[in-house]
């Protein structure tokens, strides 16, 4: 049952997370830890031999069974009310002439529902089919995944997440006002403030110095058993003391710390100042992919062979854009995740990118009886 299981999802999003935020020098940024997921999960379907067992450990998936994926989907698929809207699309796309081997699309539409496009891929008018299947499923949010020709390229699959959700309590727009926001860098900028007085899910850890509110979003259609009550999604804000290194807090992210800290919030009379923020985060995955075990994915040792065996196939893009707003009425965030392959031959490594990161709050949109994160980040300067 859904309510008594921690996804392996929940694992692996931490490692990424932990991954993607220790290496991020951008002053915000944001990652969806399930789409990253549900994007691996899929090329798993092609992958073989140590290529396949590798991805398996990376997700935390048993290593044969197939069934972690669509459990996530028919969670997600629930959740497609007015107050809350939670959609997920798959996509296999094809290089116009490339056939992948029958059972591995097969395996994809109805474990995934995933839609099937083919397109040239070297082509101007292809990047545009490609594109415009990313604008529809994120509903207009995320334009573009990619902005020229990939002609080496014969197979794309991508994930997109789409998430619009109320405030049960959302903020007054005439109390937002410009107050000063102290950044990393110790320099203060000027940006707008939301701010309600009202009772939320509230803990203090003193000795680690830190605080955390639970933000609850106006969806009630997840019905705990356990506990005889309708929970929903909501927005940790994890809230570092002054002067606090937020990088230090990121393994009370981890699910099992952060199931703790939920169950031992209570309900408290809170004066939630709050910055509205609106920003973008492209990341490529492949180093971060690497750092976490996956090794021969990426190169000419990968096996592919569920997916074709006409010539072998190597994974040369694993790109990730991600898109949230957070204002007085909620917060809307999609997520595109791409994973593209060529023919072994046009591959060349793509270079890898160093990061640094820093920031003053993060934030994770999270559920607390499924235990998971569908949206993850920090932010350090809300006025960029």
């Amino acid at each position: 049952m859904a309510s008594k299981r921690n996804f392996s999802s929940a694992v692996f999003g931490h490692k990424l997370t932990e991954q993607f935020m220790q290496n991020c020098d951008q002053p915000n940024c944001v990652i969806s830890p399930v789409s990253v997921f549900l994007c691996m999960s899929m090329l798993k379907r092609g992958a073989n031999g140590v290529t396949e067992e590798e991805i398996d450990q990376v997700l935390g998936t048993a290593i044969g069974t197939q069934t972690e994926a669509i459990d996530l989907m028919k969670v997600f698929g629930q959740y497609s009310r007015t107050q809350f809207i939670l959609s997920i699309a798959n996509g296999l796309i094809l290089q116009e002439g490339f056939e992948p081997l029958f059972r591995f699309v097969a395996d994809l539409q109805t474990d995934f529902n995933a839609s099937v496009k083919n397109v040239d891929f070297g082509s101007i008018e292809g990047v545009k089919k490609l594109n415009d299947w990313v604008s529809h499923a994120t509903n207009r949010k995320i334009n573009q995944i990619i902005d020229s020709p990939i002609p080496d390229t014969v197979m794309a699959l991508i994930n997109a997440v789409y998430m619009k959700g109320l405030w049960s309590k959302p903020f007054f727009e005439l109390l937002t006002k410009k107050e000063s926001f102290n950044t990393a860098s110790n320099s203060a900028v000027e940006t707008d403030i939301m701010i309600r007085t009202d009772y939320y899910e509230y803990i203090r850890n003193e000795e680690a110095m830190f605080s955390v509110a639970f933000l609850p979003y106006n969806c009630s259609s997840f019905y705990n058993f356990d506990q005889n009550q309708v929970t929903d999604w909501e927005m940790g804000i994890l809230l570092p003391d002054e002067n606090g290194n937020h990088l230090n807090f990121i393994k009370y992210l981890h699910h099992d710390a952060l199931k703790k800290l939920r169950q031992k919030s209570m309900l408290r009379k809170l004066e939630v100042k709050f910055p509205k923020f609106k920003f973008e985060s492209s990341i490529d995955l492949i180093p971060v992919l690497k750092r976490l075990g996956i090794k021969t994915s990426f190169t000419g040792l990968a096996d592919y062979s569920k997916i074709s065996r006409d010539g072998q196939l190597i994974v040369d893009t694993f790109l990730q854009k991600c898109r949230i707003e957070v204002d007085e009425e909620g917060t809307i965030a999609t997520a595109v995740t791409m994973c593209a392959a060529a023919v072994l031959g046009s591959f060349v490594e793509p270079p890898v990118i160093k990061f640094h990161v820093k920031s003053p709050f993060l934030f994770f949109i999270y559920h607390p009886i499924l235990n998971i994160v569908l949206f993850c980040g920090y932010v350090t300067n809300p006025a960029v």
